[in-house]
């Protein structure tokens, strides 16, 4: 059942990283992925076929690719166009709850301490943000320092640690 299990999740990753690099804003070859993510061509013709990869190339795949850092991990948030009235997105469309939870409590908690308004908007696209850095094993910690800083230099905020 396991086996199954991961056989499922590499499928499913390799087929995220064939769409990714197809609807990429600029064109993508396997030349120029292996050059930004410091490996060779035949690696990344193996991330294509097997879907095998390891997890600390997601970041330049995700800037390489427009898409977020989630998408890779297999937790696309679903977009309200993606939902059809009355259905509930599937397993993978929906964010880790554990995950989610850790990075609305931290942005809360940064935001708390700061005097930065952020509106709603920019608010969610902060929560975002450090659920991708929590995904990317930063862990809550180190994530909250880094908003922290973030929010400090952008908003000229004094925050009291």
């Amino acid at each position: 059942m396991a086996k199954q299990d991961d056989d499922l999740k590499l499928q499913r990753l390799r087929a995220r990283l064939k769409t990714a690099i197809a609807e990429a804003p600029t064109r993508l070859t396997q030349r120029y992925i292996a050059e930004q993510t410091g490996v060779s061509d035949q690696a990344v013709g193996g991330w294509l076929r097997t879907g095998r990869i390891d997890k600390k190339h997601f970041r330049t795949l995700a800037r390489l690719t427009g898409k977020p850092l989630s998408y890779f991990h297999g937790e696309d948030l679903a977009s309200p166009a993606d939902v059809v009235e009355g259905e509930v997105p599937s397993d993978e469309m929906r964010p880790s709850t554990d995950t989610l939870r850790a990075a609305l409590v931290v942005t809360e908690r940064v935001l708390d301490r700061t005097k930065v308004a952020v509106p709603a908007e920019q608010r969610a696209e902060l929560v975002l943000a450090v659920y991708d850095l929590i995904l990317e094993g930063q862990g809550v910690s180190q994530a909250e320092r880094t908003v922290s800083r973030m929010l400090r230099v952008l908003g000229g905020a004094t925050v009291t640690d």
